[in-house]
């Protein structure tokens, strides 16, 4: 994994956690979040900020049990309008759909 990106399962659950700069940002369940935050408190000074809504140029909307969206619909915008490319014409493109199962899943098909 990259500098910054630390992984650890607790409770049969996984926990995920980036680090970058003075922020970080823990992925897992509820139950681990807190166990999370209660080990920091103990040696840092944190501040929980709630539910991620930016980071580094990415918009994410989470609703638990539901789905998980991240874009990039803001920066790509600026970066159009930076390159005077704003008002061009958008193509679709071709992207595969579907569940996909997660390396080390059982039921994972082999890809040659």
């Amino acid at each position: 994994m990259d500098g910054g990106i630390y992984f650890r399962w607790v409770n049969d659950s996984p926990i995920f956690l980036t680090l970058y700069v003075d922020d970080i940002v823990i992925a897992a369940t509820t139950e681990n979040i807190k166990l999370v935050l209660t080990e920091l408190t103990k040696k840092f000074e944190v501040k929980d900020l709630g539910n991620v809504s930016h980071l580094l140029s990415m918009e994410i909307k989470y609703v638990p049990g539901q789905f998980l969206s991240i874009s990039q619909r803001g920066y790509i915008g600026r970066i159009l309008e930076r390159f005077k490319m704003a008002n061009c014409k958008a193509t679709p493109t071709p992207q595969a759909k579907g569940d996909f199962p997660l390396p080390g899943d059982p039921d994972r098909e082999t890809v040659h």
